[in-house]
């Protein structure tokens, strides 16, 4: 496929909406996507699948495939050692490292962002955290409803003001989308930077 992105190779290590959502439009505008799922594949993959069950299956699952479409799929065992070396190979010629595991599961197989920069110095680094690098939140689990709309407070603000307030139901995945962007224009920065100093980011 032809596009601003065209020979641009990405490897995404992620699972659910906020980091596959860049990789979606980076397959989009051309970049070769490829999309490393453990074993037991992506957690939205069910989510998909149990939302209308009887709609939606494995071979039909728009719920997935509105933030997969465009990508190549391996599935790979990091816990083995084949599969972490299989990841590697990958990693070699790589433009852009996309990924959302919490920081601690990805120093422990050596997939973060100090070993891979120094392996390979002209790799694009982007990890989707929900509550930032350093802090006392900073290893915990994120998901949209609880980091997006929860705990910054969307969520009270959009009620209706009222002697008997109820709560709002989120809508799902508007924070994920929003983050995709984001990071998607961070992403495009440091490749254009990487043209002029030849350094990933």
């Amino acid at each position: 496929m032809s596009g601003p992105l065209s020979g641009i190779k990405v490897i995404e290590l992620a699972a659910f909406v906020a980091a596959p959502t860049v990789g979606r439009l980076m397959a989009d505008m051309g970049a070769d996507v490829i999309k490393v799922e453990s074993p037991a594949g992506d957690g939205w993959r069910q989510t998909g699948v149990s939302y209308l069950p009887k709609r939606f299956n494995e071979d039909e699952n728009p719920i997935f495939d509105i933030y997969n479409n465009g990508k190549k799929f391996v599935c790979l065992d990091l816990k083995d050692p084949e599969g972490l070396e299989a990841l590697h190979k990958l990693l070699a010629d790589a433009d852009v490292f996309l990924t959302n595991p919490r920081p601690r599961s990805l120093k422990k197989l050596g997939l973060d962002y100090e070993t891979l920069s120094e392996k390979y110095p002209q790799l694009i680094y982007a990890h989707v955290l929900g509550y930032g690098e350093k802090g006392p939140e900073a290893a915990r689990p994120a998901f949209d409803t609880t980091a997006f709309w929860s705990r910054t407070g969307f969520l009270r603000d959009m009620a209706v003001d009222s002697d008997d307030y109820y709560p709002v139901n989120a809508p799902s995945s508007v924070g994920d989308t929003a983050t995709g962007y984001l990071l998607l224009a961070e992403i495009s920065t440091a490749l254009f930077n990487r043209t002029r100093t030849g350094k990933g980011d």
